[in-house]
């Protein structure tokens, strides 16, 4: 029995949909119990540790299509290692690491532990497909934006009907960020405010600034008011991740 957290993979998906929901998720290989997946349902994909470090499988691959359509669970066939985590050390380590939807969601379920009172914390995935479930009380969700852009939504600082958004970029307004704002709150939607808040320095630290940003909010803190210390952002985003536990992000 393998005893790991992973995703499960698309190309899973087919085999997946005719397994009812149980303690175990069964695999045309092995078996993974939900628990050591550090999940409560059947998610929709997985890769392996070892088949998300191939070519074919990483954001922007040019095999990924052909990659999709291949029939077994995995292309390595093989368990991964007790100690394989979720999360991708690597790609929170590095400065110009991008955090996909994984990382994303694995903070909005650590952030949910901490205050049962706030809604939101829904998986990214269901923003672009309109699935998001409407909001009825003060929520925080990080959404993501054209494919490319990490930005913080939230009503908790804000008037009935409003959703503040927290963009360490400042993006323009867009009918796509509407369109993700209205989703979560209608029909009681009204607008947005955008929120002055500490901006990122490069192209690849979005994500960890809506975490951050979110931290902050379940914490009771505005993050308006906050300057985090860009350089230990990443390295405590992985301290907590590794831990179980996300803590205020460290200031400056």
């Amino acid at each position: 029995m393998g005893h790991c957290w992973l995703m499960l993979c698309v190309i899973a998906d087919r085999i997946l949909r005719k397994i009812p929901s149980s303690a175990v998720i069964k695999t045309a290989i092995l078996q993974f119990h939900l628990s050591c997946l550090g999940i409560d349902a059947i998610p929709k994909t997985w890769y392996c540790p070892k088949c998300r470090a191939l070519p074919e499988f990483k954001r922007g691959g040019s095999k990924q299509n052909e990659a999709l359509k291949m029939n077994s669970v995995c292309t390595c066939k093989s368990v991964a290692n007790k100690n394989d985590k979720l999360y991708e050390y690597d790609l929170i380590s590095s400065p110009n690491g991008w955090l996909d939807c994984v990382i994303i969601h694995e903070a909005h379920i650590l952030l949910k532990k901490i205050s049962t009172s706030i809604q939101g914390f829904q998986r990214p995935t269901l923003g672009p497909v309109h699935q998001f479930d409407i909001m009825t009380r003060p929520f925080i969700q990080i959404v993501n934006v054209n494919n490319n852009h990490w930005v913080c939504f939230s009503s908790i600082n804000s008037p009935p009907g409003y959703v503040d958004v927290y963009d360490s970029l400042s993006t323009p307004l867009t009918q796509e960020l509407l369109q993700l704002a209205s989703d979560l709150t209608r029909p009681a939607f009204k607008g947005v405010r955008f929120i002055p808040v500490q901006q990122q320095k490069n192209a690849s630290d979005c994500g960890v600034f809506s975490i951050a940003y979110a931290t902050s909010l379940v914490y009771g803190l505005n993050p308006m008011n906050v300057t985090y210390n860009i350089s230990q952002m990443r390295p405590h985003l992985l301290h907590c991740l590794m831990g179980g536990v996300i803590t205020p992000f460290p200031t400056s």
